[in-house]
């Protein structure tokens, strides 16, 4: 009788022990999240930003109750420059998480990196607007990428990440930065964070010679798909149009390439936001740009939509 209830107890014991197995998921919130070696005895999953676990998302093969289940998609944002018109991705924002898109990781590069930033540490994009006002009214009359104007740049809107990693960030973060030895671009997931946005905004190494991740090579959506990103939004404030109130032939000649270049690879949704006029070191034309930047997005993003919430639902 007695081998006869271990022989019961035993293939319950073993299938109770093969349904413990945890791996890299996604949840509900579509954050990538993983169980880790302390998680294993039931208590919550925590957020990681490791490339494993950035990389490797969808249901645990070893679960063989969720085998067949469909792996939730890891969307990524990402951000051009533009000067004064970055302000533009933060209504931009506003009006796609008013259709109840949510993203998994952000990128960006220019001032582009730091709306980025933000939106990783989850600030709304009500309050990140009213920082790029508040940086408006201390660089008016400066001229961009001038000592000056980078003074302000760390003052008023890199203050917040002093101390902050990136790899700390609520959302996963990639931020490029241009790499001088192999002569490339690097794309830093850890590090620190106002460090490596200066990084991205540098537009002078030494003795005149100019060359950055903004003045080189362009960023490659197709890395940020092998980092993680499984669809990509990229949002273009520069619109292929580049304008100056005053006569900036440096900085016309840098933009006016990036607004012409055209990437090696593809994002699945492309957004060129109206200029509507507005130049690139001016505020005055901004009530106007806003306006014409939301009602773009609100008329535009409808597909986006539907694509976010048939991949929710598949």
């Amino acid at each position: 009788m007695r081998n006869f209830f271990l022989l019961l107890i035993l293939p319950i014991f073993l299938i109770s022990c093969a349904s413990n197995e945890a791996g890299p998921l996604i949840n509900d919130d579509l954050n990538v999240v993983s169980l880790d070696q302390e998680n294993r005895s039931g208590t919550t999953p925590v957020i990681s930003n490791d490339e494993q676990n950035i990389i490797s998302v969808g249901p645990n093969s070893g679960n063989t109750n969720s085998i067949n289940a469909p792996k939730k998609k890891v969307w990524g944002l990402f951000l051009g420059p533009g000067i004064n018109r970055t302000i533009g991705h933060a209504v931009a924002v506003r009006a796609i998480h008013e259709k109840e898109i949510k993203f998994n990781m952000i990128s960006g590069t220019g001032l582009g990196a730091v709306v980025a930033a933000y939106l990783a540490m989850e600030l709304t994009p009500e309050v990140i607007e009213w920082k790029f006002h508040k940086f408006f009214l201390k660089i008016k009359n400066k001229r961009p990428y001038s000592t000056e104007w980078l003074t302000q740049v760390k003052k008023s809107l890199l203050a917040d990440f002093e101390n902050l990693q990136i790899q700390s960030t609520k959302l996963t973060l990639i931020i490029p930065v241009y790499s001088y030895s192999d002569n490339k671009i690097e794309y830093a997931r850890r590090g620190n964070l106002k460090e490596k946005i200066l990084e991205n905004l540098q537009l002078e190494k030494a003795k005149g010679k100019y060359i950055s991740v903004l003045t080189n090579k362009s960023v490659s959506f197709q890395k940020l798909r092998e980092l993680g990103m499984q669809v990509i939004v990229s949002i273009d404030a520069l619109s292929g149009k580049v304008k100056f109130l005053k006569q900036e032939d440096f900085l016309i000649g840098i933009f006016g390439k990036l607004a012409a270049a055209k990437s090696e690879s593809t994002a699945d949704f492309n957004f060129k936001l109206p200029s509507s006029g507005f130049s690139l070191d001016s505020i005055d034309e901004l009530p106007e740009y806003l306006r014409a930047t939301y009602l773009y997005m609100q008329t535009n993003s409808k597909d986006l939509a539907i694509e976010f919430q048939k991949m929710r639902i598949e």
